[in-house]
């Protein structure tokens, strides 16, 4: 079965933020629609998000309009599907045209006229998004973040080939560490300099790589960047995921335990286990509210599923391994 949809696609959709004051009825009809779209019930999961649009007075974070125009296209509801696709591409100028286009759960609006009228607004909205593009400041963050990816990339490598203690494994990790110093002085640069730019300004791949490059950096230089992301997030400026990850790193640093369940660690025999988490029953809550998917869809990416259960006892090993996090 697929997913409702995957973490990286999540990540192509600018979130609308709503106010502090949306109805606790609107995360539970969602939350209820997601599992009725696993379990392909999909009018079941279309009327669901109809209701939680109603009580929040129709408004709606953009990754629930997506997925409800998933629902009503599968439910054959094509109207509701089109009304849902055009709020999409006019309150949030989405302009990602493949992902749109390749998107299994809309095979069947390609036939309806107002396809290409979706289309033609994405095609506006990537103009719009190329002409606010600041391009020396894209290419600067588009380096940063494939200098970053290629030696950790490299490092996996050299430890598969000559193990972890070798003396080629210790000199790539030197060479990671000046990276990662260097990296950090450019993107606090900017940020100091222009603030945290939004995707608007420096695309997709910039945008995360402001955040990526903190994630790497010490307790101190997180936690003082941690309120800009913040604020940065609630101007459109930066993603649910990105603030999400940032948000865990310095809260287990400081007080051991995540909030929503974003950390995992390799132990012993490369098993992942999730790192621990703050009420862990309420994870999914905190998760729905700031935007992201459910522990379960997260988890995909890993061949895992959420069980509490599993989860407890899973650090109980990690207590008597002495595991190191």
């Amino acid at each position: 079965m697929r997913k409702i949809l995957s973490p990286t696609f999540i990540l192509l959709f600018i979130v609308l933020r709503l106010s502090s004051q949306t109805p606790t009825k609107y995360f539970q009809f969602t939350n209820e629609a997601r599992e009725s779209f696993k379990n392909e019930e999909y009018k079941n999961a279309a009327l669901l998000y109809s209701q939680a649009f109603q009580v929040n007075s129709g408004k709606a974070f953009c990754h629930d309009r997506c997925n409800a125009a998933r629902a009503n296209a599968k439910a054959g509801y094509i109207d509701s599907a089109f009304y849902q696709l055009f709020k999409v591409t006019e309150l949030y100028d989405f302009s990602d045209y493949e992902t749109l286009t390749n998107d299994p759960y809309l095979i069947s609006l390609h036939s309806d006229k107002r396809w290409n009228e979706v289309l033609d607004k994405v095609k506006k909205n990537i103009g719009k998004a190329e002409g606010k593009l600041n391009k020396a400041l894209v290419i600067v963050l588009d380096s940063i973040y494939c200098r970053d990816q290629t030696c950790r990339l490299n490092s996996v490598s050299i430890n598969n080939q000559f193990g972890t203690g070798s003396p080629e494994a210790k000199e790539i990790s030197k060479v990671i560490k000046r990276i990662d110093s260097i990296n950090l002085t450019v993107v606090l640069g900017i940020i100091d300099n222009y603030g945290w730019l939004g995707k608007n300004i420096v695309g997709a791949i910039g945008n995360s790589t402001l955040s990526l490059v903190i994630q790497r950096a010490d307790i101190k230089v997180q936690e003082k960047y941690l309120p800009v992301l913040r604020e940065a997030f609630k101007k459109n400026n930066a993603d649910p995921y990105d603030l999400a990850i940032l948000e865990d790193i310095v809260a287990l640093k400081r007080n051991g335990k995540q909030i929503y369940g974003s950390q995992l660690k390799q132990g012993v025999e490369k098993k992942y286990f999730i790192l621990p988490i703050e009420n862990p029953e309420n994870v999914n809550e905190r998760r729905n509210k700031l935007g992201l998917n459910t522990m379960d869809e997260y988890l995909e990416n890993w061949k895992m599923t959420w069980d509490i259960t599993k989860y407890r006892t899973d650090l109980i090993i990690v207590e008597e391994k002495k595991i190191q996090y």
